[in-house]
């Protein structure tokens, strides 16, 4: 009893020393995207279903992504259209166009990459991603957790008026851009799901540096700042609080970095010999979108533009409008630099520190040496200087081997983390957009179905949420209002009004539902021409501590989408060939003998003969 007693008694000592705490808390927002394949999802829907109600409930999956791949068919076109050539300028590639096609005009680039950006934004928000905040990218920076040397990101390589001129153009981007960091003005980053990066050594390098850093930079600076009359900086409180949301999905995730852990010289004392084991929350996926300042464009050329190549003007022209996107998956938060593409990363403390150290030390031994006789050997002079010299030399490349090596390391966790980039990460995300919305209506479909009752939406999102957890262990905050509206305007769910006032809705039977989806995808050909009405998401959305909001006008355009423009007539396409007329010579392109007005003209002149 007295051995279990005393291997209790250890376990419990081993599990302290593991666990020693920081108080440093980070509460992320919860994870609104439902990283699970659809084949699963749908196969235990079905599970409580009749033979013949899986039949139509599979030919409901299929009509709902065909009916959702159509709603998202000019948003597709739209952003491989616009994305394409700028991403031909970022590879320095040349743009197969059309024989005797004109170069692009400045006006046609600037609305191009005006609509590229909005699409894209809209992109992000229908993948559930969010974009990094001020609040965010401070708590980022306060801490580093892989890498000790100075990095600090050269942002004059990044290009800032295509993002100015775009949260400059209405009030919606304005207040986005408010909660943004300054960084915002020359590079998006979104971010998507929380997990936690671990890792464990003795850190005996970064120990000395933390203990160079409490015993001489710190009083240093504050030596400093008093004698500049300047407050020191306040360090990051106990707690990074990133979202103001209680719902239980919400990440909790203990940050522990060595700062944290010896917060003193006499904690880096006592944990000199110790094994630590760093702890830091990441991003599961990470999404950067930025435009690289175009260095040729003063550049001097020997011939006058109208007598250089066509292809070659084109190419110059799209080259200062590169757009760059790239994607990379578990980056921890206190390491987000190394996403960046340009970084300078300068020499530790400690060795500017020996330089100086050995620089005065040989100095005043010469000096010594001069004062000590009459006469000065110039001899030993010389040999002191070289000594002095030799002992910074060996510093200095010291000090360039280990900065080399850190920018290696970073290269090589980028190679590592690096999922895509271009038009790769743009295919992605659109195929992510449309399974992630089939996804959420199916579930809402198919639980509500399965219960036989009527449900309120707050009981509908309960409910899939308690899906996931017993099936998946996967805790997210399920976006049922965006799935409703959907589902009602389609025919599959009814909304009814209790005699309280109270909305609840009901699941229409899989023949019925089947029926009517199936009606609604023959009306789809008879307006081919027309894209269906595609519901705008709220920038707010993509802020993480932010209530989210159904999409602008999402009702409305489902309940009467013979009133709502199409995509192309609301919002001016940038850069691309003419529109064809349509089939039935109802619409078409304005100006030519293509369009309507030459086709009247036509017959008018021959009324006239």
């Amino acid at each position: 009893m007295s051995k279990e007693n005393k291997d209790n008694k250890d376990n419990k000592e081993k599990k302290q020393k593991d666990a020693v705490s920081t108080g440093c808390t980070i509460i992320c927002p919860p994870d609104l995207h439902i990283p699970v394949e659809f084949q699963e999802i749908y196969s235990l829907v079905r599970t409580g279903m009749s033979i013949s109600e899986r039949a139509r409930f599979e030919q409901i999956a299929q009509l709902v992504e065909s009916l959702y791949a159509q709603e998202f068919m000019a948003l597709k076109r739209s952003i491989r259209h616009n994305f394409l050539r700028f991403s031909m300028g970022a590879k320095d590639q040349p743009l197969v166009s059309c024989l005797g096609a004109g170069l692009p005009t400045v006006a046609e680039l600037d609305i191009s990459e005006q609509k590229l950006i909005a699409d894209f934004m809209q992109l992000m928000a229908a993948a559930r991603f969010h974009i990094l905040t001020t609040r965010e990218w401070e708590l980022a920076k306060s801490d580093k957790f892989m890498f000790s040397l100075p990095v600090e990101v050269n942002w004059s390589y990044y290009d800032d008026k295509l993002l100015r001129t775009f949260w400059a153009s209405n009030a919606e981007r304005r207040e986005l851009r408010a909660v943004l960091p300054d960084m915002a003005d020359r590079v998006l980053v979104f971010h998507r799901g929380i997990t936690v990066a671990q890792a464990s050594g003795l850190y005996t390098e970064e120990k000395v540096d933390l203990l160079v850093e409490y015993l001489i930079t710190k009083p240093l600076l504050k030596l400093w700042n008093w004698l500049r009359k300047r407050n020191t900086p306040a360090g990051t409180g106990p707690m990074g609080n990133l979202t103001e949301s209680r719902h239980q999905a919400r990440k909790v995730v203990e940050r522990r970095t060595l700062r944290l852990l010896m917060p003193s010289a006499w904690a880096v004392i006592k944990n000199f010999h110790k094994k630590l084991k760093l702890q830091e929350p990441a991003f599961k996926e990470v999404v950067v979108l930025y435009r690289a300042a175009n260095a040729s464009r003063h550049k001097k050329h020997t011939l006058p533009a109208i007598q250089r190549p066509v292809e070659q003007r084109q190419r110059e022209i799209l080259a200062g409008r590169n757009i760059h996107i790239k994607c990379f998956h578990d980056i921890p938060m206190a390491d987000m630099d190394v996403i960046f593409a340009e970084k300078k990363v300068y020499l530790k403390m400690l060795t500017i520190i020996q330089m100086v150290v050995t620089v005065v030390g040989g100095l005043a031994a010469a000096l010594m040496v001069i004062l000590k006789g009459d006469k000065v050997d110039m001899n030993v002079l010389w040999s002191s200087i070289s000594l002095v010299a030799a002992r910074c030399g060996q510093v200095y490349t010291s000090a360039q081997a280990e900065r080399s090596k850190t920018i290696q390391d970073m290269v090589n966790i980028l190679y590592d983390k690096t999922d895509d980039a271009q038009e790769g990460v743009v295919s992605m995300l659109l195929e992510d957009m449309a399974d992630q919305q089939l996804k959420e209506a199916i579930l809402t479909y198919g639980l509500l179905y399965s219960r036989e009752a009527e449900m309120t939406e707050t009981m509908i999102d309960l409910d899939c949420e308690r899906f996931l957890v017993k099936n998946f262990d996967l805790s997210v905050d399920f976006a049922v209002e965006d799935a409703l509206p959907r589902l009602e305007y389609w025919g599959m769910i009814n909304r009814i009004t209790t005699k309280l006032g109270q909305t609840k809705f009901a699941a229409v039977h899989p023949e019925t539902a089947a029926s009517r989806l199936m009606e609604r995808w023959q009306q789809s050909f008879s307006t081919v021409a027309t894209p269906p009405p595609t519901a705008t998401f709220p920038l707010s959305n993509l802020i993480s501590d932010r209530e989210r909001a159904p999409a602008i006008n999402q009702e409305s355009l489902f309940k009467a989408p013979e009133a709502a423009a199409p995509m192309e007539q609301q919002q001016p396409m940038a850069a691309g060939p003419a529109t064809a007329a349509p089939l039935d010579g109802k619409a078409g392109g304005g100006g030519g003998a293509g369009g309507i007005g030459g086709l009247l003209s036509t017959l008018s002149m021959k009324k006239r003969k």
